[in-house]
C-alpha cells in the first residue's frame, strides 16, 4: 500500500499541476520526487545475505536470469503479468484520449481515473491482505486477470463513440462515469493479484536467489507495460476501440498463461 499511496495522490497533483503551471513545471516536480527518494536511501544499509558473488557483475546477472527463467513460477509469471502489463500501458494512452478527446474534459479530469484506480486497489490490498494466501494464489492470479478483461471491455462504446458535441456523441457524465468505474474495476482487481504475485514469488523463490531473481523477474513482468504504450499509442492514432480491443486480448493471454504456465501447488524450483 506504500507505493498505492503515491498511485492515489500522484495523478490528480499531476494534472492540477500540469493546468496551473504548465508542463516543463511538473516535470521539475516529479524530478525532485525522485531526487527526494534517492536522499531517502541515504544510510541505510543492506541486511546480511548468505548469497555468494562471483565478483562479476554481469556474470551474477546472468546467473539470476537463468535461475529465473529455469523456476517454473517466475517463468509463468513473467509471461503472464508482462502481458497483463500491455493494458496497463494501453490505459496511460487510451485514458487520456477518450477523457480529452471523446468526452471533451479538461487535462484535470484525467487524473480522476488513476487516482479511482489507486483507491479501490488499497482497499482490496488492505481487505485480501488479511487472508491466508496459500493455496489460493493460483485463483488470485486468474481470476483477477479475467475480470480485468471485462473492466477494459467497459470502454468499447467510448472508443467508438464520436467526440463531444457532435452527433451521436457519448453524455459526458456518462461516459466520464464509466471511465472511472472501468478503472476503480481495474484497481480493485489488482489488490488480490498483487498479493498472490508476491507471496508465490517470494516463497517459491530460493533466498540465496531472492535478490537477483526479483530483479530479473519485476523486470521481465514490467516489459509489457512501455510496449502496450508505444502499440496503443500507433494504433489509436487509427482506432481507440483497436486499443482497446488490445487490452481486452491481453488480458485474456495473461489468464491463458496463469492458467497455463504457473503451477498450482508449491514444489521443487
Amino acid at each position: 500500500n506504500g507505493y498505492v499511496v503515491a498511485q492515489i495522490l500522484g495523478p490528480p497533483v499531476a494534472a492540477a499541476l500540469f493546468v496551473i503551471v504548465g508542463g516543463p513545471a511538473t516535470f521539475v516536480v516529479i524530478a525532485a520526487g525522485y531526487g527526494i527518494a534517492a536522499v531517502a536511501m541515504v544510510g541505510v544499509v543492506d541486511p546480511p545475505s548468505t548469497a555468494v558473488s562471483t565478483g562479476s557483475l554481469l556474470r551474477d546477472a546472468w546467473q539470476g536470469l537463468v535461475y529465473t527463467w529455469r523456476n517454473p513460477t517466475l517463468r509463468g509469471l513473467g509471461f503472464a503479468i508482462s502481458a497483463l502489463n500491455i493494458t496497463g500501458g494501453m490505459t496511460t494512452i487510451v485514458i487520456p484520449l477518450l477523457v480529452i478527446q471523446r468526452l471533451g474534459l479538461g487535462p484535470g479530469a484525467v487524473g480522476v481515473p488513476f487516482a479511482a484506480a489507486g483507491l479501490a486497489g488499497m482497499a482490496s490490498s488492505l481487505y485480501f491482505g488479511r487472508l491466508d494466501t496459500r493455496g489460493r494464489e493460483w485463483r488470485m492470479l486468474l481470476l483477477p486477470a479475467l475480470g480485468q478483461a471485462a473492466a477494459v471491455a467497459l470502454l468499447l462504446p467510448l472508443g467508438a463513440a464520436a467526440p463531444a458535441g457532435a452527433h451521436g456523441s457519448i453524455a459526458v457524465v456518462t461516459g466520464f462515469a464509466i471511465v472511472v468505474a472501468s478503472s476503480a474495476i481495474s484497481g480493485a482487481l489488482s489488490g488480490p493479484l498483487d498479493i498472490a504475485l508476491f507471496t508465490v514469488r517470494q516463497r517459491r523463490t530460493d533466498p540465496a536467489w531472492m535478490g537477483r531473481a526479483f530483479a530479473v523477474s519485476m523486470s521481465f513482468n514490467f516489459l509489457g507495460y512501455p510496449f502496450g504504450a508505444a502499440l496503443a499509442g500507433n494504433v489509436a492514432a487509427a482506432s481507440i476501440t483497436a486499443s482497446i480491443a488490445i487490452g481486452v486480448v491481453a488480458c485474456f493471454l495473461a489468464a491463458g498463461f496463469i492458467a497455463t504456465m504457473v503451477p498450482r501447488t508449491d514444489g521443487p524450483g
